[in-house]
């Protein structure tokens, strides 16, 4: 039971990200969203932080938080790698939803990097998808984080 209400943690983002929908048809500045991802992937990593209990291996409460994320990456990937569209159903966006939160600051760090290293703009733009793919990276080390300050007492084996 435990490890179903872990998995269904991962329907956070998806509300999160439809919020943000709504949100963002007000008259706010760009920044506004660039700290709220920020803060979505803290709250994800304190999140992993309070869920995790005492005797959990840190690597299985990670993959049970982002389980969804997995599927959600996936279904992502497939939309956008085969299809080259979003699918306008539910799935299709639920999935984009999920990422929805923590897109802005990944796409600044993306710009910072084409900024810097020109080369490097060929391999950010081939699609959203790696865009997806660095925030899914992004939200699994924040949880890893998370469950290893409390299970591991933040020392390191």
């Amino acid at each position: 039971m435990r490890t179903l209400k872990t998995v269904a943690l991962g329907l956070i983002p998806v509300i999160c990200g439809w919020l943000m929908q709504f949100a963002m048809r007000l008259p706010l500045p760009a920044i506004l969203w660039q700290f709220f991802g920020l803060a979505c992937l803290v709250l994800w990593g304190v999140l992993a932080f309070c869920t995790a209990v005492k005797g959990d291996r840190v690597i299985l409460h990670c993959l049970k938080m982002n389980a969804v994320g997995l599927v959600m990456l996936v279904l992502i990937l497939i939309q956008e790698l085969t299809f080259g569209r979003y699918w306008l159903n539910p799935v299709g966006l639920c999935s984009q939803f999920y990422f929805q939160p923590c897109l802005p600051p990944v796409f600044r760090v993306f710009d910072l990097v084409t900024g810097l290293a020109p080369a490097a703009s060929e391999v950010l733009t081939v699609g959203t998808w790696l865009a997806y793919l660095a925030e899914f990276v992004l939200m699994a080390a924040a949880s890893w984080i998370g469950a290893q300050k409390k299970l591991k007492g933040g020392r390191r084996r």
